[in-house]
């Protein structure tokens, strides 16, 4: 049962992220067991529940996703204004009184590739939605942001 379940693991790409769903519903139980040894070992990253990616194995830098967001409030709406925190003021310049997901206002603050800013993202926002972010806004379209890795540990 573990041989399939690494098999599917391996075959998965890199910095992808994926839900349980891609296992087998037989598999799930040992899907969820094998998943959670790989993370001991640092091989799979959990980012959500029941979300998570496979770092490159390559990659040796030790991944710790935290989820303490500053701004809760914004997290629990899912809604933040544009101009509510004046560091990112400048990226929303087409729409400077808009209101945003939570995800695309971090996803828009990130094209900046700015490791300070990545760095007040996560502390806003929380480890998860920034990765999360990242991943599928940029990394999953080869759209590299080599200071945003740097922070993330990706590189």
């Amino acid at each position: 049962m573990s041989s399939r379940i690494k098999k599917k693991l391996d075959k998965l790409r890199n910095y992808k992220i994926y839900d349980y769903s891609v296992f087998p519903k037989d598999d799930f139980n040992a899907a969820m067991s094998y998943i959670s040894r790989a993370v001991k070992r640092g091989d799979i990253i959990m980012i959500g529940k029941g979300e998570f990616f496979k770092k490159d194995p390559k990659n040796k830098n030790k991944i710790i996703v935290t989820n303490k967001p500053f701004d809760k409030e914004a997290i629990k709406r899912d809604c933040i204004r544009a101009d509510k925190y004046p560091r990112f003021k400048p990226y929303f310049w087409s729409n400077p009184e808009g209101e945003f997901s939570v995800y695309a206002y971090v996803a828009i603050a990130l094209k900046g590739n700015c490791m300070a800013d990545t760095m007040h993202l996560c502390d806003l926002f929380g480890d998860a939605i920034v990765y999360r972010a990242y991943l599928n806004e940029y990394y999953a379209r080869k759209e590299r942001l080599d200071l945003v890795e740097s922070r993330l540990g990706i590189i």
